[in-house]
């Protein structure tokens, strides 16, 4: 089996800057996180969310719960977590055993031991080193490894620049962690160190990466290639976009517009019955309309998902012929 590793390629909106930055907490209520797990023959996901305070030793955490995918309702708790004055961020499991995930207040050339007591059963302790530090809102993934294609795109839907934290493994120019304040790892909010893997590792699953990231019900952060997966229903989230409109359809030929009730500003994408994408293309702009531009792909019936910034969807079937 094969363990997939992720490398990354950030690129920086203009005008991003290392100070007058407002650090965000990792650890608040409010927050929810879904993970991807590809096995060998399927994918599946599961929900993160924060609970209520709990004081243990003295020390102040919030309990780690393992969430339902349609209500949120918590369905077992994995842990707990705290994040202290200094930007560190523990976890505790179950069996009472604490390690460090992150260090959002460390600075280039710092030593890191992470400890991820929740994946133990895949990673020792690891030693990282503070490679790179900037802010960014978008990152493109170069994906090194066969089992997914060769690239994903990730962004940050509500715009925001947040710090971005390259961590390399001691005595490693190419196996890199990338911690996003406030988010956590690319791999998971408990999966920190995880990107360290090499593709041979950890032979029970092949690989796993966040999928989306939401905060007090806006989506802050997807994984535009899967998008799909990334079904929530929670409360002022769970709102379709204006009507939109597809002319011609049934398709003819390669080329079809897309007319909107009111101005648009997110992800076009299609897909095949099988859920596999075929294209997606971002809209940057204030649209109400767009022109998409077929490859070309058999004929038959697929599903048009229109997904604004807020992470609201709406879904059309496309007839090609």
């Amino acid at each position: 089996m094969k363990k997939l590793t992720l490398l990354f390629i950030i690129t920086i909106i203009g005008g991003s800057q290392l100070f007058s930055q407002t650090y965000r907490k990792l650890v608040e209520e409010g927050k929810i996180w879904s993970t991807v797990i590809e096995m060998v023959d399927d994918l599946s996901t599961y929900w993160i969310t924060f609970g209520t305070d709990t004081i243990i030793n003295g020390e102040t955490y919030k309990r780690v719960l393992e969430s339902d995918n349609q209500t949120m309702d918590p369905s077992y708790r994995f842990g707990f977590i705290r994040e202290d004055t200094t930007k560190k961020v523990y976890f505790r499991n179950n069996s009472d055993y604490e390690g460090l995930l992150y260090d959002f207040g460390a600075n280039i050339g710092d030593t890191i031991l992470i400890v991820n007591t929740f994946s133990w059963n895949c990673l020792d302790d690891l030693t990282a080193v503070v490679d790179t530090i900037f802010y960014s809102n978008i990152i493109t993934i170069i994906n090194n490894c066969p089992s997914l294609p060769a690239q994903y795109n990730t962004s940050l839907k509500d715009y925001s620049e947040r710090k971005i934290i390259i961590v390399k493994k001691l005595d490693s120019e190419d196996q890199l962690d990338y911690w996003i304040e406030g988010i956590g790892s690319i791999s998971g909010v408990l999966e920190s160190g995880s990107h360290f893997m090499n593709c041979e590792i950890c032979s029970w699953y092949i690989t796993n990466y966040l999928l989306c990231h939401f905060e007090n019900s806006v989506q802050v952060y997807g994984l535009d290639e899967l998008s799909n997966l990334c079904h929530l229903q929670v409360e002022n989230n769970n709102v379709e976009i204006n009507n939109l409109s597809i002319f011609p359809n049934p398709v003819v030929g390669n080329t079809f517009t897309v007319e909107f009730e009111s101005p648009f500003t997110g992800n076009i994408a299609i897909h095949n019955t099988l859920g596999n994408m075929i294209l997606k293309k971002t809209v940057n702009a204030h649209a109400t309309s767009i022109t998409i531009n077929l490859p070309n792909i058999p004929s038959g019936l697929y599903f048009l998902i229109a997904t604004d910034f807020y992470g609201n969807t709406n879904t059309s079937k496309i007839i090609i012929n």
